[in-house]
């Protein structure tokens, strides 16, 4: 954990809009620069394109003892929030169109060449106007596929991460897309019941055979 904490403030060089500021203290930022400055860049460089569904980095800022990411304030809830206030499980067409979002955004962001490997319900926030919408939050373990090393680290919150990844303790490299991808279908299973994302950690899965069955709809 890097100690950091976001708190809502109010941009004053800007008509008074909320934003979320993400305070990271200095002396973390002093002892993992190249993690840090991944994070600030690729979260960066993502904001650029202003992708409906990832939250956007406007500045960064730097006080006597924080380095501080302003962001695009995003007046919702996590998708873990969003789950426990309906009850603990979404219907199937609303859990396929939070599932849909997070999925052609995961695709635009390995287009352009990053991964997140940390994708999970807290990471998504929701925004219900009567349709659920969602933005991607956290990109403090993204790398860019051209730009760093490959990843080797065993990152990522352990019940949505992909099994090569909990299974590498020799620091291998691994790809992070398909990493990305798991990750994405634990969160799909997750929105028809949290239950069953614990159930899948529990099952230590190393090896899998998986056919989409034929009544399902995407």
């Amino acid at each position: 954990a890097d100690g950091s904490l976001v708190q809502l403030s109010t941009d004053r060089a800007n008509n008074d809009v909320d934003v979320a500021v993400k305070y990271i203290p200095r002396d973390f930022v002093m002892s993992n620069q190249k993690v840090v400055l991944r994070e600030v860049l690729n979260h960066h460089q993502m904001s650029q394109y202003k992708h409906p569904h990832l939250v956007q980095l406007l500045e960064v800022i730097l006080t006597p003892r924080y380095l501080g990411l302003v962001m695009e304030f995003v007046d919702g809830v996590s998708l873990q929030s969003y789950l426990v206030d309906s009850g603990g499980m979404l219907e199937e067409d609303t859990a396929r169109f939070i599932f849909q979002q997070l999925v052609l955004t995961v695709e635009f962001m390995h287009k352009m060449g990053k991964v997140n490997r940390d994708i999970k319900l807290e990471n998504i926030m929701v925004v219900d106007n009567g349709m659920p919408l969602i933005k991607l939050c956290n990109f403090s373990l993204s790398k860019d596929r051209a730009a760093d090393s490959s990843p080797v680290t065993q990152a990522g919150s352990a019940l949505f991460t992909a099994p090569e990844v909990l299974l590498n303790v020799q620091g291998h490299s691994y790809d992070g897309e398909p990493v990305d991808v798991w990750s994405c279908g634990v969160v799909g299973v997750g929105c028809r019941g949290r239950e069953r994302v614990t159930h899948l950690g529990e099952c230590h899965v190393t090896n899998a055979s998986w056919r989409m069955p034929c009544h399902t709809r995407l």
